[in-house]
């Protein structure tokens, strides 16, 4: 009998901690190489994204990683690093946009189709055949119709560096250690959530 509640007792705690676990963050979801987990919890988000939601994407083929921070009052944040490396290079954007590797070339056949883009990416014909980890970043077009375009920027990594390239060549800089030190909590728990 004791053996039997035991036994209970323990399916019990596993089916807690499941359904605690789930309920913390979605499983990833993937595509062309590139995994997404949305953050549910509040109290995942921590300093200096209390408050807004989240997400945490990286590549299956290199440990290319980013967090976005969303609100519908604030500016979003960026984070870009590499999940296996704390000391190595790291990026931060202010307003940018996590796209799924798919977005580009869903761009070219919606231009070709009708020519109707709610927010294109600039200079569409120029963007990489093959995107993989990329964030998107407003940029104005002076057109009534469409504002403002999202300019991409592609996230590069090898075995020992992390790169980050604007569509027209740009390398962007790494951020410092003082701008990127308060993202270290943040980074430790939704880093965690990855599984390999």
């Amino acid at each position: 009998m004791w053996k039997s509640n035991y036994i209970l007792v323990l399916g019990s705690i596993l089916c807690f901690t499941q359904s605690w676990a789930a309920e913390k963050a979605s499983p990833p979801t993937c595509s062309s190489g590139v995994c997404a987990i949305n953050i549910f919890a509040e109290d995942l988000m921590t300093s200096p994204c209390s408050g807004y939601s989240g997400i945490i994407a990286y590549s299956q083929s290199s440990d290319a990683t980013l967090i976005q921070c969303s609100s519908p009052t604030k500016e979003s944040k960026i984070l870009i690093f590499r999940r296996g490396n704390k000391m190595g290079e790291t990026y931060e954007f202010e307003d940018g946009h996590f796209f799924k590797p798919e977005y580009l070339a869903e761009q070219a056949a919606d231009a070709k189709a009708d020519g109707l883009i709610p927010v294109p990416a600039c200079d569409i014909a120029k963007q990489r055949k093959t995107a993989g980890l990329i964030v998107g970043e407003k940029e104005p077009t002076g057109s009534e119709i469409t504002p403002y375009c999202y300019r991409i920027y592609y996230i590069d990594a090898s075995a020992t560096a992390l790169h980050v390239t604007r569509d027209d060549g740009y390398k962007v800089p790494p951020a410092s250690k003082k701008k990127i030190a308060k993202w270290s909590a943040l980074r430790r728990k939704l880093t965690a959530l990855i599984k390999p």
